[in-house]
């Protein structure tokens, strides 16, 4: 999988980024979600996890060679760096989900019976339906355990979307947060050994957001 094609693109590039507002921001962090937790092999551009630009070159080969290099000042820990460095936090979040769960590693399989789609309710979305604007999913693991599964949902729409969050799969007794686009750094993204806990029954997206949620057998935080 990967977020663009050709030698000129950054995620930045692909979403559209012009003065990096805030909603701009999280739409990096919405392509950044949707790459690494497709099931698979993601293709991820370098810099991309910083938010590197090419500042608009329109064919990065034959640009100036300055905006090829990688910014390795872009992460140094300057007061600069912080907005480089909490994307490289959030991207760092979802690659260890990744590192722990192979479900996620496997062949992408839409339809089976460790995938179920889902609207803002449990219910599966209507796919014929041009105007749907969110979408969600739960993948869970063939093997029962303590990491049973993941919820992920996608709210594309300018407007704030309540979703039905699932039980957890057996094995787990609670939903724990690893990100949500919408929070700021580094609220956005929590390591595995610090989760943030719900046993809420719905959980809240406001406009263009992503949230991913990991069952545990277990954990200490903050229910939402």
């Amino acid at each position: 999988h990967v977020l663009c094609r050709g030698d000129d693109l950054t995620a930045l590039a692909a979403v559209g980024i012009t003065n990096r507002l805030p909603v701009e921001h999280r739409q990096v962090r919405n392509a950044l979600t949707a790459l690494l937790v497709a099931q698979g092999v993601p293709m991820l551009t370098m810099g991309d996890e910083y938010g590197h630009t090419r500042l608009g070159a329109s064919s990065a080969p034959n640009s100036a060679r300055d905006v090829n290099y990688l910014r390795w000042d872009a992460v140094d820990g300057s007061p600069e760096a912080a907005g480089a460095m909490s994307l490289q936090a959030y991207t760092r979040a979802l690659i260890a989900l990744r590192r722990r769960r192979p479900d996620l590693l496997a062949q992408p399989a839409y339809y089976t019976t460790q995938v179920r789609w889902h609207s803002s309710s449990l219910a599966e979305p209507d796919w014929s339906d041009p105007e749907t604007r969110l979408v969600a999913f739960t993948l869970t693991s063939a093997v029962p355990g303590p990491r049973g599964g993941i919820y992920v949902a996608f709210n594309v729409q300018p407007a704030t979307a309540v979703v039905s969050l699932p039980p957890p799969p057996a094995g787990a007794s609670m939903w724990t947060r690893v990100v949500d686009s919408s929070l700021m750094p580094p609220a956005d993204c929590t390591e595995a050994d610090v989760p943030y806990s719900t046993t809420a029954t719905t959980y809240t997206l406001p406009p263009f957001s992503v949230v991913v949620l990991e069952a545990r057998g277990g954990a200490v935080g903050l229910d939402v």
